[in-house]
């Protein structure tokens, strides 16, 4: 059964306990102590705990390290999972964590910026917490040459061996596919070449994958894992139905940081937070301004 953390916890609120955590202040807990703290036993129920986020809002942000910040207060000791990193620089992730000395080195080590994701400073009380209580961090998506290669070339263009691990669990369904064709055109503002939403489909299922397969392995090691990514990668046929497939009867928790007013919760989202939503550029305009190159 799904429950709205919204209206009467308050995002203000919400945020302003975020901040007491994070800080490790003392007194009442603006938020409401009873809420929080049934949130977080609810994550500590689960195995596996993504929390959906829009990349560039602050409170998507805020909200999960809080969320993190009392898990780790309370004892739970999880793998953090970043969609943001990799699978091949868990090496220098683990380095940079051992040696960055502020949030720029860190980011400048991660190739943050290089990699396309927005300002680190959201993101780096996360990995603050990973640090204070000792928590691994894992380096979760597909490596960028396997990505570049099935974007244009679709799966059949990796070799065999790569194909058979990054190619989707989930069940046939044409409605669920075509769906999944829809969106990856609207995203693209209608102005991809005919025929590229194949590829960029397998590439979707194939870093989905990725991540299951990277939480999996975390999960054999007797760890529970928090995953951060864009919630469309929360949805029940993207990481979660993946997971499935792979470890069956996986206790996934979805929290869904939604941004009102309109965007739709995901439907198997157990948690859903509405936000106010960021103010963004038209990204359609920017495209027929600027359109892609593709090879």
């Amino acid at each position: 059964m799904r429950r709205r953390l919204v209206g009467g916890l308050g995002l203000g609120a919400l945020a302003a306990a975020l901040a007491a955590a994070a800080a490790g202040a003392a007194g009442s807990d603006p938020a409401g102590g009873d809420q929080l703290a049934s949130l977080t036993e609810l994550a500590g129920a689960a195995e596996v705990v993504g929390i959906g986020e829009a990349h560039d809002n602050p409170a998507h942000h805020s909200l999960q390290s809080l969320l993190l910040e009392r898990m780790a207060g309370a004892g739970q000791r999880p793998v953090v999972a970043f969609e943001m990193l990799a699978e091949d620089q868990q090496g220098a992730l683990d380095q940079a964590l051992a040696e960055a000395t502020s949030a720029a080195d860190l980011a400048a080590r991660l190739q943050w910026r290089t990699r396309g994701w927005p300002d680190f400073a959201m993101y780096y009380p996360l990995f603050q917490t990973a640090r204070r209580y000792r928590l691994p961090v894992l380096a979760a998506d597909l490596n960028a040459e396997a990505r570049r290669v099935i974007s244009h070339g679709g799966l059949g263009a990796l070799p065999a061996a790569d194909r058979v691990l990054v190619a989707s669990r989930l069940p046939e369904d044409s409605a669920r596919e075509s769906a999944l064709l829809r969106q990856i055109e609207a995203v693209h503002c209608g102005r991809l070449p005919a025929g590229a939403e194949g590829p960029l489909a397998e590439a979707w299922h194939a870093r989905n994958v990725t991540m299951a397969r990277r939480i999996a392995g975390a999960l054999a090691e007797g760890r529970k894992v928090v995953l951060i990514t864009g919630r469309a990668h929360l949805a029940l046929d993207a990481v979660p139905g993946q997971l499935e497939a792979l470890r069956p009867g996986t206790r996934v928790l979805v929290i869904d940081l939604v941004e009102r007013p309109d965007t739709r919760p995901l439907a198997n989202a157990a948690l859903v937070i509405t936000t106010a939503t960021v103010s963004r550029p038209d990204e359609c305009a920017e495209l027929r301004r600027h359109p892609p190159m593709w090879d």
